[in-house]
């Protein structure tokens, strides 16, 4: 239908104004469906309704419906028309508005069949592929797609004729869960190019408030413990559900961690034992929560028993008695020692070197030294004896100390004492027998060599033996 208005002539203008009239009313004698609120997708600092691409005046892209909102209306016969105002997030001067139609509703089969796609963007592409199925598809009519600036904006006087992008209608405006192209949330979404006062491109990505029941979907799948410290421990969190806005927070005032897509997360610090207690929620929707069963944790380190025995062996004390000097290592602070004598314990020791107790020539002995800090963490001893007995045999002097090859020691034998076989034995740390020597000695004294070149570097005891009995131990040390 062509419509000729005549400058002049009555009865022209009188048809032109009657047609127009006619025009709109056809426009709108279709069925009114439903009737949608449209609001920015969002939260978030890339949050907007519109997005121009170098629309001059404009110095940020982002636009958003004013407090009224915008709104689309549902039409039986396959059409929609959008319409709301809009301002520039940054410049609430700049403001549009927004008169758009959509026609040629599909649903995701036709769509498909006729080479159109799906417009993915931000969107979660879970949300997307579990939904697509339940998408609608529109063209944009080109005929009836414009902008308007507003009166005494920026744009005043200024308009943009909005077309389809792209033309090849390979991407429609889409509607359904997560097809605002941005979030997993129910929305719009399309791309168009406009001409007129200005040239350029842009899209609309939307939700829609539509009166549907909203669903909670959120399921809180795990909550697991890791140590930071030996005192304090973080949560990962981990969450399914449907949306881009979720938040963790606990029952400790931590602060909340939001605008969360599902996924996997770090969450809090914590004291050792605290008991926490996790909920995830969105905020979109009323009481939509899922919490979490609490979960703690202790990160004190394990303790290790790592006792190590350096050297053990007795020394005189007088002609009667002798004693046992005991070196450890550990990384404790809780040692003790003690004995099967009865001897008073010592406790609350460090690493080191020790002498401990006093015991009768012959007296048998076990030494056990342990950590009170653990459990059975202990290390006990062969059996300790000594005799220090001088009358009949001695040792005398030892040289040179430290040894490198050769040692040699002196042994006294009174004049009352037959010959018998004396032994010079070399010993380790841990007691066991490097070197043997034996001798028939009689009485007199004695210089007796000892061939130590087999030894390898390092602390030994010399043990002077008769009659089965030990006479005398003394310290060497092999250095080289």
């Amino acid at each position: 239908m062509k419509l000729f208005c005549l400058p002049g002539k009555a009865t022209h203008l009188f048809l032109c104004f009657l047609a127009l009239i006619l025009l709109q009313t056809q426009a709108h004698t279709q069925t009114i469906d439903s009737t949608c609120t449209l609001t920015a997708f969002g939260p978030g600092s890339n949050q907007h309704a519109f997005w121009f691409r170098n629309l001059p005046g404009a110095s940020t892209r982002r636009w958003d419906f004013d407090a009224n909102g915008g709104q689309i209306t549902y039409y039986s016969d396959s059409s929609a028309h959008i319409e709301g105002r809009i301002y520039l997030k940054s410049d609430t001067t700049r403001q549009w508005d927004v008169d758009m139609w959509l026609i040629n509703k599909k649903n995701f089969a036709d769509w498909s069949a006729q080479g159109g796609d799906v417009k993915v963007g931000n969107a979660p592409q879970s949300v997307v592929q579990a939904n697509q199925q339940d998408y609608c598809f529109y063209e944009l009519d080109s005929t009836r797609a414009s902008m308007y600036g507003v009166p005494g904006s920026f744009y005043d006087g200024d308009t943009i004729n909005l077309t389809h992008r792209p033309a090849s209608f390979e991407f429609g405006f889409q509607m359904g869960l997560g097809a605002n192209a941005q979030t997993g949330d129910f929305g719009l979404s399309g791309w168009f190019d406009y001409t007129g006062s200005y040239t350029g491109d842009g899209d609309i990505n939307v939700n829609l408030q539509c009166g549907q029941t909203q669903t909670c979907a959120v399921t809180v799948d795990t909550v697991y413990t890791e140590c930071i410290t030996d005192s304090t421990f973080t949560l990962w969190v981990g969450f399914s559900g449907v949306g881009n806005n979720f938040q963790i927070t606990d029952d400790w005032n931590t602060a909340p961690l939001g605008n969360l897509s599902p996924g996997l997360y770090q969450y809090g610090v914590y004291l050792n034992s605290t008991e926490v207690y996790i909920t995830v929620s969105d905020p979109a929707y009323t009481d939509c929560t899922d919490p979490y069963d609490p979960v703690t944790a202790d990160c004190t380190p394990i303790p290790v028993c790592d006792i190590a025995l350096d050297t053990l062996y007795t020394q005189c004390q007088t002609d009667s008695t002798f004693e046992i000097v005991v070196s450890f290592t550990g990384s404790g602070s809780q040692f003790q020692i003690f004995d099967d004598q009865f001897s008073p314990l010592q406790f609350g020791l460090p690493a080191g070197t020790y002498t401990y107790g006093s015991y009768p020539n012959g007296t048998k002995v076990v030494l056990t030294v342990s950590d009170f800090a653990i459990f059975n963490c202990q290390i006990i001893s062969d059996t300790l004896t000594d005799s220090c007995s001088t009358s009949g045999m001695r040792m005398g002097r030892l040289y040179p100390n430290p040894v490198q090859d050769q040692m040699w020691v002196e042994v006294r034998v009174d004049e009352d004492v037959i010959q018998q076989p004396v032994s010079c034995l070399v010993v380790d740390g841990m007691g066991r027998t490097r070197l043997s020597d034996q001798s028939m000695l009689g009485p007199g004294t004695h210089r007796l060599q000892i061939d130590c070149t087999p030894l390898k570097n390092g602390l030994y005891f010399l043990q002077l033996k008769a009659d089965d009995q030990i006479i005398r131990t003394k310290r060497i040390l092999i250095w080289r």
